[in-house]
C-alpha cells in the first residue's frame, strides 16, 4: 500500500491528509549519512567541463567517455564533498527550469556580485544562455544563470539566521501548509 493509497483504504481522501502529516514518519526506511550526489546532463562534455571548472571551481575527472565527475574543492583530502555526475546526451529531454537549480554558496553579498560580473563577462566563453541580474530573494541575495543545456544554477549569499539547517530546525511554522505544497 502507498501513501497515496492508504487514505482512501481508510475512507479518508488525500486531500485530507495533510502535508504536516507527510514526511513525519517515526521510523525512516533509509537513515542517510548524507547527500552526496546528483546527476544532469549535457550535450557536450568538454563545453560542460570547462564551465564547471572555470566558472564554478569544481574539480573533474572522466570516467568514461561520455561520463564526467565533478567534485566541490572545499573539503578536497575529507570524505566531506558532494559529486555531481555528468551524462553526455544527444538531446536534452528534459530541460531545467529556474525553480528547478543547482545552488552554489558564497560567502558574501560581495562575492555575489563578483561572481555575477565575472559571468556576464564571460557569459560566452562558458557558453551560458542567460544570466540574471543579482537580487534580494527568499533570505538571500543571489543571481541565477542558465548553461547551454538548460541547466539552471544559482550564486547566493544566505544571512546566518535564515539558513536551510536553521530553517528546517524550525519545523513547519505554518499549522495546515497544504495551500503553500502546492
Amino acid at each position: 500500500m502507498t501513501l497515496v493509497d492508504a487514505p482512501a483504504r481508510q475512507g479518508v481522501t488525500l486531500a485530507e491528509v495533510t502535508a504536516k502529516a507527510i514526511g513525519k514518519a517515526a521510523s525512516p526506511v533509509v537513515t542517510p549519512v548524507a547527500l552526496c550526489r546528483g546527476t544532469l546532463v549535457t550535450r557536450n562534455l568538454a563545453v560542460t567541463r570547462h564551465f564547471l571548472e572555470g566558472l564554478l571551481g569544481m574539480e573533474c575527472a572522466m570516467l568514461g567517455p561520455k561520463r564526467l565527475l565533478a567534485r566541490h574543492r572545499r573539503d578536497r583530502g575529507s570524505e566531506r564533498y558532494w559529486i555531481l555526475e555528468i551524462r553526455e546526451v544527444d538531446t536534452v529531454e528534459h530541460p531545467q527550469t529556474l525553480i528547478n537549480h543547482w545552488g552554489f554558496m558564497v560567502a558574501s553579498n560581495d562575492e555575489v556580485d563578483r561572481a555575477h560580473a565575472l559571468a556576464a563577462a564571460k557569459k560566452d566563453e562558458f557558453g551560458l544562455k542567460r544570466v540574471h541580474p543579482p537580487k534580494g530573494n527568499h533570505g538571500s541575495y543571489s543571481f541565477y544563470f542558465e548553461d547551454c543545456d538548460s541547466n539552471w544554477w544559482e550564486i547566493e549569499c544566505r544571512a546566518e539566521e535564515i539558513s536551510y539547517a536553521a530553517s528546517v530546525a524550525v519545523g513547519d511554522p505554518v499549522e495546515d501548509n497544504r495551500e503553500t505544497m502546492r
